[in-house]
């Protein structure tokens, strides 16, 4: 097995040089996206679909779920006063916006607008309920 030695110089040289790429690839693809943002947005579509596609193949379930079903699955685990309080906030009118909404198709304007309407409790359950969904691996 040979040894090669590389001197402090050269190796400082090959760390600029790779630099310099990588902000030439990245200076590449931001130019690219700002003069064709359709396209970004296709490619955008297609990744969401493959990964619906790999989704769909390890639960069959991932394309139908929507919010609702953490919301009533959170709520069975509770008992006494704190089911009765799950009970109630869950009833809010805010979360009617993603109730029947499917858990992939969400985006962050849906959950705005639940914040936009709800109150501060709303704003406890919406990140409870989010919580749960991820810790579910219900979410990408």
């Amino acid at each position: 097995m040979k040894t090669y030695k590389i001197s402090e110089n050269e190796l400082d040289e090959r760390l600029e040089l790779d630099k310099r790429k990588n902000h030439r690839a990245f200076c590449v693809c931001s130019q690219t996206l700002e003069e064709a943002p359709d396209g970004f947005y296709d490619l955008q579509r297609n990744n969401l679909h493959i990964a619906r596609t790999y989704l769909t193949a390890t639960d069959p379930e991932v394309a139908k779920r929507t919010w609702q079903v953490p919301m009533d699955e959170m709520t069975k685990a509770k008992t006494g006063p704190t089911r009765a309080r799950h009970v109630v906030a869950m009833k809010d009118k805010a979360f009617d916006i993603i109730r029947n909404l499917p858990i992939l198709e969400t985006h962050a304007a849906h959950f705005l607008k639940v914040l936009e309407l709800g109150s501060v409790s709303t704003n406890v359950y919406l990140r409870r309920i989010h919580n749960f969904a991820l810790d579910m691996n219900w979410l990408a």
